[in-house]
Parts: structure tokens; C-alpha cells; sequence
């Protein structure tokens, strides 16, 4: 088994942990009180939307042009 991410097709599990890990540091950066509001804390409708997110992210490297540059 590889440790490399599949950017085109990746794991549900592996979305699943890069958008909690994302979703804690924005919360973590963004809020007064650091960690104030958690992963676990939030719903699925917010959650759908963070893993989107990643997903798109995701694409966006595994097209990303040989120059590493973004369109």
C-alpha cells in the first residue's frame, strides 16, 4: 500500500481526515478562542461542503500543469 494520495479518486476516510484537519485549523485561526468550535462540533451539511472543498483542492493538484503553476 502506497502513502501517496490519490488526488483523482481519493480515499473517503483520507477526505475525511484532510477536511477535519482543514476545518480545525481555519476554526483555530479564525475564532477569538482558539478551538472553539471542532470537527466533531459541526454538522453534516458544513461538513459535505468542507470535504467538496478538498476534493476540489485535490483536482486542482493532480492537474495542475508540469511548470507547478496555477491557471
Amino acid at each position: 500500500m502506497s502513502n501517496q494520495i490519490d488526488l483523482f479518486e481519493p480515499e473517503p476516510a483520507e477526505v475525511e481526515r484532510l477536511a477535519e484537519v482543514a476545518f480545525n485549523a481555519h476554526s483555530a485561526s479564525s475564532l477569538h478562542v482558539p478551538h472553539l468550535v471542532r470537527w466533531h462540533d459541526i454538522t453534516e451539511p458544513p461538513r459535505d461542503r468542507w470535504r467538496a472543498a478538498l476534493r476540489a483542492v485535490l483536482a486542482a493538484q493532480a492537474t495542475r500543469p508540469p511548470d507547478g503553476r496555477a491557471q
